[in-house]
């Protein structure tokens, strides 16, 4: 019996052989197939010569099972069945079509026609060993045109330059992004002296910022600093650090030049605090001629005679014509036309020129705290009071008193010559004088009075 296929005699012989058919396989108490027996199966799906392995029917691949191919040729890659029939041809193009992966493409192969051969300037190839270490390394010499640079970048040729854009263009310019790292912390464009141990006068490295050459020219260059972007960043800050050697050096240092127009007139050194970019509101000036402006909504110079005076932490200061508050005065101090209010004094005052004091009108209580020279009409019956006196100072003021009419009386605290208080007339001006050097526990007054009223 045939078991993996089947081979029709040719001639007579073929008709000798008998097929059952039918939609189901043969079954039943009294149909049991033999190993090697043939059915043909005529159902949708099924259809086709199948053979009994002595368990299960096996399809022995009839013709009328096999997919169409459209086109006949040659295929260099095919599909075959458990039965080794052709169901699928392709003709691949590539390795990968062809699932070879221990081959070179053909794009590896150089322009001169090396598998292996090194690029040149005019054609395309591999990169050398030699070329490799100068891209590790960049020397000047060979220019990076685009790109990214992760490690480090050393340029150690005798007059060391990196050129950023093209500088015979208008429309092409160059710059340096120092990016933030991983962290949220700004990156670092660090300019250093000529050699690791800075001696003598040896100068640092220069960042020099100059004008266009272009249809723009005439546009100074600028740094800009930008606050970072993470939610506990500081703002960034342009940082000057001293020499850092065994011997002392210089601090570092803004320099403002000159300007190049034909005035001469150098720029001046402005800060500006606020929105974002150039149009910040200005806080701060120093002009080419020394002149300080300072405002907090905008630049304001002062007047003539005006101080630059603190208004306490968290304010800005302000143009103050006078002192205001306590102020603290050392050494030989000249002071011309100034007025001072409150305060102490410690030490020798030699004054050149005359103390005047403000005069102060009143009905009947004194304000120490106004001055020394008070003025009062007394028209009536009055009892003068005093308030305000110093503590733990000697004070003493002077009360000029034009007398209508009314009698006068005055704090208990006051102590007259002999204990008796002076006689007044009406009609007349008196001079009182009163002096303390306990707070005003005891006033000790002196009077000069009845002088005629003018």
């Amino acid at each position: 019996m045939l078991y993996d296929g089947i081979k029709l005699a040719e001639g007579s012989d073929a008709k000798n052989l008998v097929v059952e058919t039918g939609t189901s396989f043969p079954s039943g108490p009294n149909r049991t197939p033999d190993a090697g027996e043939l059915f043909y199966r005529t159902d949708a799906g099924n259809v086709g010569l199948w053979a009994f392995d002595g368990s299960v029917w096996q399809r022995l691949g009839a013709g009328s099972t096999l997919p169409d191919i459209t086109t006949a040729g040659t295929y260099r890659s095919v599909t075959i069945d458990t039965k080794g029939l052709v169901t699928a041809g392709t003709n691949p193009t590539t390795l990968a079509g062809f699932g070879i992966t221990d081959a070179a493409p053909l794009g590896h192969v150089g322009a001169a026609g090396g598998a292996h051969s090194a690029a040149t300037t005019t054609v395309a190839g591999f990169m050398s060993a030699a070329d490799k270490t100068k891209l590790d390394g960049l020397v000047p010499s060979t220019p990076f045109n685009g790109g990214t640079i992760s490690n480090a970048l050393t340029i150690t040729s005798v007059a060391p330059q990196l050129t950023l854009g093209n500088p015979s263009s208008t429309s092409v310019t160059g710059r340096i992004n120092v990016a933030a790292g991983s962290t949220g912390a700004g990156g670092n464009l660090q300019i250093h002296a000529g050699s690791a141990t800075i001696t003598g006068n040896q100068p640092g490295g220069d960042l020099t910022l100059t004008s266009g050459s272009g249809a723009g020219a005439g546009v100074n260059g600028q740094i800009v600093i930008k606050p970072g972007n993470s939610a506990g960043s500081t703002s960034s800050r342009l940082h000057l650090i001293g020499a850092i050697n065994t011997a002392a050096g210089p601090g570092g240092s803004i320099e403002i030049d000159t300007g190049s127009s034909a005035s001469g007139v150098g720029g001046p050194l402005i800060i500006r605090i606020g929105a974002a970019g150039i149009f910040a509101v200005e806080r701060f000036r120093i002009l080419a001629n020394g002149a300080w402006s300072v405002g907090t909504s905008g630049t304001a110079t002062g007047t003539t005679g005006q101080v630059l005076t603190s208004a306490g932490s968290g304010a800005p200061p302000t143009w103050q014509t006078s002192l205001t508050g306590d102020v603290t005065l050392t050494g030989t101090q000249t002071l011309t036309n100034k007025t001072i209010s409150g305060g102490n004094h410690a030490g020798i005052v030699d004054i050149s020129g005359s103390v005047r004091s403000a005069l102060n009108t009143v009905t009947t209580n004194i304000d120490c705290s106004l001055g020394n020279y008070f003025r009062a009409t007394v028209n009536g019956n009055v009892a003068f009071t005093f308030a305000n006196t110093p503590a733990s100072r000697a004070y003493s003021f002077v009360l000029e008193v034009t007398h209508t009419t009314g009698i006068i009386t005055w704090p208990a605290s006051v102590r007259w010559p002999e204990q008796t208080p002076p006689s007044v007339s009406t009609g007349r001006t008196h001079i009182f004088t009163f002096t303390t050097s306990n707070g005003g526990a005891i006033w000790r007054g002196v009077a000069d009075i009845n002088y005629q009223t003018l």
